[in-house]
């Protein structure tokens, strides 16, 4: 419990000191599109179009683009059968690997695409020489959570399409469905409907050449942080905590956790760019 308590304390530090981004003051040389005050600065423009005319023209583009990001992006597809006709772990591995280089040139393509980056897993949780989920890690997560399934890991091809802001997210991962939607087995929301601590992104699970079910979630730089950080921190002090007897001690911890994960995750949320997405 020491070892908890002490893992705490330097939560509520450095989620204290870690400086949240806030809007800044309005800055209409920055932000034209946004500005509707002193009108005269945008007054002046060519042809029969002034400068006026042309903001709200993009500002309602803008607000149409928008709106058609609104919404479960879930309910936008018919989940199709999560099964994999996998035999063994070396059967799965076997038939990732040959699906490795279209996995990754899909996920490559659409990131250029989107005006995104893609990131893959780091080469120190891979198998050697390729971006596929570690065996170690695969052969553990069998056997701690799937009851000895391998045909239920679904995220030995994995990959993230980051972008810079919350709206750019879910433009990535609906033109991803829209390119993929024979393949798409489903789709979790988790801005509109965030995950138990309040973490966000889309995740998405899609059928490869092989029957696979691999996996690519959609993201922002400062979420991704959050999550690598004091969200991974948070995520194994809770684990270790449910390991042990509950009591009132426990529930409160896990209650203070739960708080900080929140506050966390809701911080990164506003940082990438706020927004009603729920409402279609």
């Amino acid at each position: 419990m020491q070892q908890i308590f002490r893992l705490t304390r330097k939560l509520t530090l450095h989620v204290h000191r870690t400086p949240v981004r806030t809007i800044d003051a309005f800055d209409p040389a920055k932000h034209p599109r946004g500005h509707q005050g002193n009108v005269g600065q945008f007054a002046k423009g060519g042809g029969g179009t002034t400068g006026v005319q042309r903001q709200q023209q993009e500002t309602r583009a803008t607000q149409t683009s928008t709106s058609a990001l609104k919404g479960d992006l879930g309910t936008r597809i018919q989940p199709q059968s999560d099964t994999q006709n996998v035999s063994s772990l070396d059967d799965l591995y076997n038939k990732a690997k040959a699906d490795e280089p279209n996995f990754v040139n899909t996920i490559k393509n659409m990131a250029e695409a989107v005006g995104g980056e893609a990131e893959f897993t780091p080469p120190e949780f891979t198998e050697p020489g390729t971006t596929l989920k570690s065996r170690k890690s695969a052969e553990r997560k069998v056997q701690n959570e799937l009851g000895g399934d391998p045909s239920q890991l679904r995220d030995v091809l994995r990959a993230t399409i980051v972008s810079q802001k919350i709206e750019d997210v879910r433009a990535a991962a609906a033109k991803f469905m829209e390119a993929n939607k024979a393949n798409i087995v489903k789709v979790k929301d988790r801005i509109v409907n965030p995950a138990p601590g309040g973490y966000r992104d889309i995740l998405i699970n899609f059928r490869t050449p092989n029957g696979l079910i691999s996996e690519v979630q959609f993201n922002t730089p400062v979420m991704i942080k959050a999550k690598l950080g004091d969200g991974h921190r948070i995520y194994e002090a809770v684990r270790v905590l449910e390991a042990r007897k509950s009591g009132g001690g426990h529930a409160r911890m896990k209650e203070f956790l739960k708080k900080k994960s929140e506050q966390l995750y809701d911080g990164a949320y506003q940082a990438g760019g706020n927004g009603n997405w729920g409402t279609a």
